[in-house]
């Protein structure tokens, strides 16, 4: 999955916020010693990913949400996190990294 960019050419570097996938870790109640779990296949360490400054791929953010969606064990997990954010609360976040 690659994302188009205004001038046309597609951007498969990483440019999503990491502060969503900590969202994710945080609704699950992973402690930091169970987030390996969540980073399976994504090529991120924990400390890295708990970076204010880290950013993802396309391809980590999707492997994150699939390891969230097995770990929870959970089909409507997406759904009930994506219901407890808000415009606030993405802004809240935004605002902290």
């Amino acid at each position: 999955m690659l994302m188009q960019k205004a001038d046309g050419s597609q951007n498969t570097g990483p440019d999503i916020p990491s502060n969503y996938s900590r969202l994710i870790a945080r609704e699950l109640d992973l402690s930091a010693k169970q987030l390996p779990r969540l980073l399976v296949g994504t090529g991120l360490g924990v400390t890295q990913f708990l970076s204010e400054d880290t950013l993802l791929t396309v391809a980590q953010q999707v492997r994150i949400l699939r390891n969230a969606l097995e770990l929870s064990g959970q089909p409507e997990f997406g759904l009930r996190t994506g219901n407890r954010q808000s415009p606030a609360t993405t802004r809240k976040t935004e605002d902290h990294t």
